[in-house]
């Protein structure tokens, strides 16, 4: 990230973190817009974390905490706005129609990127919709994988063809204990033993929930960098440029790389 801040920070770009929320943070405050709560079909006007152990934060500030401010550390895209929409409650848990909501609402109000560090086993044709609804308002949707191991069935939302699924590497670009396989896997980012913030303070958490917040901080400092690419080509270029690991092409462990 650092060889390209010079060019893009993310400047402009709003990126929707529907999740449990994010914040507060000192690392996060400048890049925290106003958030939404939908729990329960009921939405208010408060985007706090509220999972224990601070989840959406953590992901959020994988994505744009703030830079050169003298604390903890600097996310991916340090000048991009988070739009956090809550989604999960405590226990991280949540209903598809009230993530289905989130996402239409990341769409209306500006996101150009929308993470989804979540997933299920089955398909739910709300969530569905809206994930097609953003995507044809020109929003990239990037879905985490999933942690059930290599014999796992495929994570939903990650598995819909309109996402960019991501799995979790180590840092010597290994795959990790808890990756999934599968054809619907598009690609690959740190995923293990990431430190972020969380709820005021700073934890070290692992999942392909991480390695979905280091791809869509990616694609905000693309979008911030060309702020006419679509969503399409954002996604397309992130698959090109890819560092392929593993066997050689694109495989079911790593994606593209």
């Amino acid at each position: 990230a650092d060889h390209v801040w010079t060019t893009t920070t993310g400047q402009g770009v709003i990126v929707a973190v529907v999740d449990s929320g994010s914040g507060p943070h000192p690392d996060l405050a400048e890049n925290l817009l106003p958030g939404r709560s939908i729990i329960g079909t009921v939405e208010s006007q408060d985007g706090r974390d509220i999972d224990a152990s601070g989840h959406g934060t953590h992901v959020a500030g994988i994505i744009a905490a703030v830079a050169n401010n003298g604390i903890g550390g600097s996310g991916v895209a340090p000048n991009a706005k988070i739009l956090p929409i809550q989604v999960l409650d405590q226990a991280g848990q949540g209903d598809a129609r009230d993530v289905a909501a989130g996402v239409r609402f990341a769409a209306d109000n500006g996101a150009r990127v929308i993470n989804l560090s979540l997933g299920g086993a089955t398909e739910s044709s709300s969530l569905t919709q809206a994930i097609t609804y953003a995507n044809d308002k020109g929003v990239l949707v990037v879905a985490a994988a999933g942690n059930g191991g290599a014999a796992d069935k495929p994570k939903w939302p990650a598995s819909l063809d309109l996402t960019l699924a991501v799995t979790a590497v180590d840092q010597a670009n290994n795959a990790t204990s808890f990756d999934q396989r599968g054809d619907y896997i598009d690609l690959s980012a740190p995923g293990a033993n990431i430190v972020s913030t969380a709820k005021g303070d700073y934890v070290t958490l692992s999942g392909t929930s991480m390695a979905a917040g280091f791809v869509a901080g990616a694609a905000a400092l693309l979008f911030a960098a060309e702020p006419r690419v679509t969503n399409a080509q954002v996604r397309d270029i992130l698959l090109r440029t890819a560092t392929d690991i593993g066997e050689p092409g694109r495989d079911v462990t790593f994606g593209a790389g």
